[in-house]
């Protein structure tokens, strides 16, 4: 095996990032596809109006949920991005790291809240391009 350059080990993963990006793309997308077809197909009314506004009301609950819980559960991002000159010069460098690392742990901790949240908010945008743009060409 080849002797790789820092360079070429740098370059070499940031291939496996961009892949990793891909494959999450493409996964939200697969699961958005999932939650809208089981959404319209629920509610479209062969089950009656209660099982489909059942339903509505079931999906924009746990949007709801799973939006508030991963906002304040992140601290409304607020120490995303943030290095340790950011921080008051009178903060002791070791409270500043232990900070950081625990926005890090909490955004680690809460990313696959995300695989549910953007189906459902692909669910509820679409539902609403139903409702009030696409009914217009009918």
């Amino acid at each position: 095996m080849k002797n790789l350059t820092p360079k070429e080990k740098l370059d070499k993963n940031e291939v496996k990032k961009a892949q990793k990006r891909v494959v999450t793309f493409v996964f939200i997308l697969i699961l958005s596809a999932v939650c809208y077809t089981a959404y319209y197909y629920l509610t479209s009314g062969m089950f009656g109006y209660t099982v489909a506004s059942a339903v509505m009301w079931i999906y924009f609950t746990l949007l709801c949920v799973f939006l508030c819980v991963y906002i304040l559960y992140n601290r409304a991002f607020v120490l995303n991005k943030r290095t340790a000159e950011s921080f008051p010069k009178n903060m002791d460098r070791a409270e500043i790291e232990k900070i950081l690392e625990e926005s890090e742990k909490r955004s680690k901790k809460t990313k696959w809240m995300v695989f549910v949240i953007v189906p459902l908010i692909f669910t509820f945008m679409i539902d609403m391009l139903n409702l009030f743009v696409f009914d217009m060409f009918r």
